[in-house]
């Protein structure tokens, strides 16, 4: 079990997850700049939704990225999956053919077509997944610049101005908020907070993750094979501590083992994989 986390680790490596995280720190930056310079003056409707758009066409930028690294790192780990897969059958005597399977051989051959089927349903997937952090992203920079031009009202009804002393005052007062908590920090389904970068990283991972595994079930249904094993690698997660070396069944139907899960990666960022047992199959 040990060294399928690691192979899921050494794929997840090759995606360059990494990579990802650079091309949304540079939003990240460009967005702070935006905003660090919109506080900094005085706020009106008008200048907030100029800023607003220039926020709007960088998150439109590296979302295009974004997505274009997706097609290249859904698909790796896809192929990865099925791959591992075809190791584990070769293990028990399944006989699987010579090819190693890639992306070309799924676009190439009909019987590979719900592969190819599933590696799209899990692009798009991915693709709204991350739409939605582009979309949070946008709405947390016209919350703070909401908040600025409320508290600029709010100084001019106090003192009866805003000059520039109370302009700076204020956009300290924002300023030092965003550096408290930063201002691109987004909610999961589970309600924790997250920074755009490191959100980012969670979203990859867990689809690359979900792609491997996904992969791993559709190639043992490929061999009539039902029943699977969940890595275990001794974890503390309440989540993931039912499932972890565990026997299950992919349809629910064996007499012996329960139904698996399908919504594995259990959890973001879980590293626990799937392996056919051909071996125990009823």
């Amino acid at each position: 079990m040990a060294k399928k986390i690691t192979r899921i680790e050494s794929a997840l490596k090759r995606a360059d997850v990494d990579e990802l995280v650079k091309i949304v720190s540079k939003l990240d930056n460009s967005g702070r700049d935006i905003i660090l310079g919109g506080i900094s003056t005085e706020l009106t409707d008008l200048k907030k939704k100029k800023l607003i758009e220039q926020i709007k066409l960088s998150a439109i930028e590296t979302d295009e990225k974004v997505k274009e690294w997706l097609k290249n790192g859904i698909p790796e780990m896809y192929i990865n999956g099925m791959n591992e897969a075809n190791v584990s059958l070769a293990k028990y005597g399944v006989k699987i053919g010579k090819e190693k399977l890639t992306i070309e051989v799924l676009k190439g051959s009909t019987e590979m077509s719900p592969h190819l089927a599933a590696v799209n349903s899990l692009l798009s997937d991915a693709y709204l997944d991350f739409g939605n952090s582009m979309t949070g992203y946008v709405r947390g920079a016209e919350h703070i610049f909401n908040d600025t031009i409320k508290k600029q009202i709010q100084q001019k009804l106090s003192i009866g101005r805003l000059d520039g002393s109370s302009i700076k005052e204020i956009s300290k007062i924002i300023k030092e908020d965003l550096g408290n908590r930063g201002f691109t920090v987004l909610l999961d389904k589970g309600g924790h907070s997250w920074k755009l970068q490191n959100y980012s990283e969670m979203l990859a991972r867990t689809h690359l993750i979900k792609a491997n595994n996904e992969a791993t079930i559709n190639r043992a249904l490929d061999f009539d094979i039902d029943i699977v094993e969940i890595s275990d690698h001794s974890t503390e997660c309440k989540i993931c501590m039912q499932y972890e070396g565990k026997i299950f069944s992919i349809s629910g139907k064996s007499n012996k083992y329960p139904k698996l899960d399908l919504q594995a990666p259990y959890h973001p960022n879980c590293l626990h994989s799937i392996m056919p047992r051909p071996d125990l199959d009823e």
